[in-house]
């Protein structure tokens, strides 16, 4: 006999608790905290990137703007930022 017991919204199976939690309803608030994350990160790498002419920090930041909310930031935008970071 199984030593299984449920409950509605998670089961205990021999002493183990497994619990599936419905986040559905916080989707909305993940994006907007993702979209905001995503620019205050770029927002504080500027100090720390090589500004001559600001050509470099406009293209990342276009390019990151593009990119906000989906949990990637371009930390330096081709052409120059391989050729200051790789060589």
């Amino acid at each position: 006999m199984s030593n299984t017991k449920h409950f509605p919204s998670f089961s205990v199976v021999n002493g183990h608790v497994k619990v599936q939690v419905d986040l559905t309803r916080f989707d909305k608030q993940f994006q907007e905290a993702q979209f905001w994350l995503d620019g205050q990160v770029m927002n504080d790498m500027i100090p720390y990137m090589p500004f001559r002419d600001g050509i470099m920090v406009d293209a990342t930041r276009v390019r990151s703007a593009s990119m906000q909310g989906t949990g990637k930031v371009c930390a330096g935008a081709p052409p120059y930022g391989r050729f200051l970071y790789e060589g």
